[in-house]
């Protein structure tokens, strides 16, 4: 029994000496449970462990994985960055004098502009991913390293609309016939926009829509589904397979989704910048 108390009084100062001079014993037993049954040593052992094994053991300690997490998700954030900043060049370069797209998810933007020069700057309200290329940091780079190029497009309104009237006779009736200038329909506006690379934008408005919105939303979803069926079956056919797209959904208030969609010309470029 007085063995016992004094190996307890010895281990209670050793252990308030180490809380002092070795901070992250705590730490090392929990990363090293095999060195808990040193606590019940005979006296002249466990201060060899305790002075001697310990420091030894204080020198490695198990990598802290929230740290390492951290770093490599600002690694994967700043690769996709890289990729991004290198089509923004690319486009600005381009010879084609044309407006272009360019999605900031991370600043949660959507900008029309004209060669890396903005001209109007939309906030984006909410938006969804589906890309099968997003775990492979190497895909994404390839995928964003140069801007996409608008391929096709599906709408539930009209890109370009057209105001029919009756043509006058003769100058006064032209002249009687003279208004001011008709701007074009309110509609709700929903529509795929295919870009190359297997890549399609899906561009929609946060308002719900009235009926003839939802019967053209309706009809868009049906003729782009019609499409897609005679992929797959040639695809099929073919014996080629049907590769998914990589898709990106993005939510806008009304006039912002109308004014993009009916600003983009055909071959327009789409520069892209994701949260990694």
């Amino acid at each position: 029994m007085k063995i016992w108390n004094m190996h307890t009084i010895i281990w209670a100062w050793v252990q308030r000496y180490l809380s002092i001079k070795y901070h992250k014993i705590k730490v090392i037993f929990r990363a090293h449970p095999v060195l808990i049954p040193a606590a019940f040593l005979p006296v002249p052992l466990m201060v060899a462990v305790m002075f001697i094994v310990l420091p030894a053991f204080s020198f490695y300690l198990p990598p802290n994985s929230e740290t390492s997490g951290n770093a490599n998700m600002q690694l994967r954030q700043l690769k996709i960055d890289h990729s991004f900043y290198t089509a923004q060049i690319v486009k600005a370069k381009s010879k084609a004098d044309s407006i272009s797209l360019t999605i900031d998810l991370v600043d949660s933007t959507v900008v029309l502009d004209l060669k890396g020069v903005p001209l109007r700057m939309c906030r984006l309200k909410s938006y969804s991913l589906h890309l099968d290329i997003f775990a492979q940091t190497d895909s994404m780079e390839n995928l964003f390293t140069k801007p996409l190029i608008l391929q096709n497009y599906w709408a539930s309104t009209e890109k370009i609309p057209v105001i029919e009237k009756m043509a006058p006779k003769d100058t006064v009736e032209a002249n009687q016939q003279l208004v001011e200038p008709v701007s074009p329909p309110q509609d709700d506006i929903y529509a795929y926009l295919q870009y190359d690379n297997n890549f399609l934008l899906y561009i929609g408005q946060i308002e719900s829509p009235d009926l003839k919105g939802l019967w053209n939303k309706s009809r868009m979803h049906y003729t782009y589904l019609l499409k897609e069926l005679r992929r797959s079956v040639d695809g099929l056919i073919n014996g080629d397979g049907v590769e998914p797209y990589n898709q990106i959904e993005v939510y806008l208030e009304q006039k912002d989704a109308r004014a993009i969609y009916r600003s983009l010309p055909p071959n327009s470029m789409l520069t892209l910048r994701i949260q990694g």
